[in-house]
């Protein structure tokens, strides 16, 4: 990986004033994506790395048992931040109920993973547990960081989601 990345200057969509805008290359994301499931293979518990994972435009998704319960790690170039998180994307049930257990345990969460964990509900059955980290450089260093946060977050809370026996709306992997 290198830091092939470009700043633009684009007029900000919410106050309007200039700001600058990393535009980074295709090749440059899949690489970081690749080399996030790497490290991964070696960051987590034997126990959890029997993931799936894809890499697509701005985000990567890692999954284990259904796809739309998952990880992603979000490249955003509109506000130069990633995101790193888990996402709920059944139904409307199971995200309620995946947030109502989250809620319950967001102080543990916290303490265990940090205060800049966010818990939030975007729509009737999209959710997340996610934290913004700046997006300056797409390199090794920002990847082994990025890396070591992801499985410290799928450590503690995919123990927590397994055992929760929440249903899934949809079928399907």
């Amino acid at each position: 990986m290198n830091d092939a990345d470009d700043l633009d200057q684009q007029d900000s969509p919410r106050n309007g004033s200039p700001v600058a805008r990393m535009t980074i290359p295709v090749a440059t994301r899949k690489d970081f994506y690749a080399g996030i499931a790497r490290r991964l293979m070696t960051l987590l518990p034997a126990e959890l790395r029997d993931f799936r994972h894809r890499g697509e435009f701005n985000l990567m998704k890692i999954w284990f048992d259904h796809y739309r319960v998952h990880y992603e790690v979000v490249l955003d170039q509109q506000i130069n931040k990633i995101e790193l998180g888990l996402h709920f994307e059944d139904g409307p049930a199971s995200t309620i109920a995946f947030l109502a257990l989250l809620d319950k345990r967001i102080l543990e969460i916290k303490d265990h993973l940090g205060p800049e964990i966010e818990l939030e509900r975007w729509t009737q059955s999209w959710a997340r547990l996610y934290e913004l980290r700046p997006l300056a450089a797409i390199d090794d260093a920002v990847c082994d960081d990025c890396a070591r946060r992801l499985a410290a977050m799928i450590s503690y809370l995919q123990p927590i989601i397994a055992q929760s026996g929440i249903r899934l709306e949809r079928p399907g992997a």
